[in-house]
């Protein structure tokens, strides 16, 4: 069958399959290029390592392409997990326990010093305004016996013998009592005959102090610390105790005070020197503001 068309109508064919076949090609065109990239993104997220994938930076924020099916876009970011780092102990080995020097172990506390101290006092001292130097000495030290007398016959018989007995009772109880004698006048020469008579009997003196004795006896090895003090005044004897021959045991110092025969038992120098003395334990201190002369 054959259609006859005029021009006109001619025309208007032309135009309408001419404007049909340009979209068919455009959309084929399309459609081949699309698949074509999904092919090669497919084929080329196959084709690369996984080791690579692994490797790859990926930023969290970014974009991810809608289009791109199957890309490397659409993969989830693979954060590598912290690596387990093995730290090192901080107990030491044996080795760094062997190097490790042991840190020095202090010394024990010092038993506690039991000590006996006996004053006696001059002639006469049973008067305030003669004995009153050794009274306030004995208050400064704790447990201190004081002994004041009026004659001769009392400090020479019934004193002395009492403190001799007193003291060896003690060390009989306590070899490791501490016996302190301390006597001016006349009282110094009762105590260094006391400190003589204990030496026969083998008992320790750890302080004797004299002072402004007249006729006092030598001092023996068992006396380990010896003070002898005398006064410069007109009313002074000026004398000065004595180590026994070959006694190289004590230590032994003598001092020279500025005042009178009375008055030098309540010095404060006297009083320092004697209460140092008596609480220096056996190591020994440096000596304080009083100089031997």
């Amino acid at each position: 069958m054959v259609i006859y068309l005029s021009n006109r109508e001619l025309g208007w064919y032309c135009k309408v399959m001419f404007l049909k076949k340009i979209s068919i090609l455009s959309m084929a065109f399309m459609i081949s290029a699309c698949v074509g990239s999904n092919n090669e993104d497919v084929l080329q997220s196959a084709i690369q390592p996984q080791t690579e994938l692994n490797s790859a930076a990926v930023t969290p924020n970014a974009e991810v392409s809608p289009f791109k099916v199957g890309s490397i876009s659409q993969i989830k970011p693979n954060v590598p997990k912290q690596p387990n780092i093995a730290f090192a102990s901080d107990e030491p080995t044996v080795n760094q326990l062997q190097e490790i020097e042991p840190e020095p172990l202090l010394p024990p506390p010092p038993p506690p010093r039991v000590k006996k101290t006996y004053l006696i006092n001059g002639l006469g001292s049973s008067v305030g305004a003669i004995g009153y130097g050794f009274t306030n000495l004995a208050k400064k030290i704790p447990g201190a016996t004081l002994h004041n007398y009026t004659s001769f016959v009392e400090s020479s018989t019934l004193i002395r013998t009492k403190v001799s007995k007193q003291i060896q009772a003690a060390y009989k109880a306590d070899p490791t009592v501490e016996i302190n004698l301390i006597g001016i006048s006349f009282g110094a020469n009762i105590v260094t005959w006391i400190a003589e008579e204990l030496h026969r009997k083998d008992i320790p003196i750890n302080y004797l102090a004299t002072l402004e004795g007249p006729a006092m006896s030598r001092i023996h090895e068992n006396v380990r610390l010896a003070d002898n003090f005398s006064c410069t005044g007109l009313s002074c004897f000026r004398t000065s105790s004595r180590l026994s021959w070959g006694n190289k045991e004590t230590e032994f110092s003598k001092f020279k005070i500025k005042a009178g025969h009375i008055d030098l038992a309540d010095h404060p120098q006297v009083h320092n020197r004697v209460l140092y003395q008596i609480n220096r334990p056996p190591e020994g201190f440096e000596i304080p503001q009083l100089s031997a002369q």
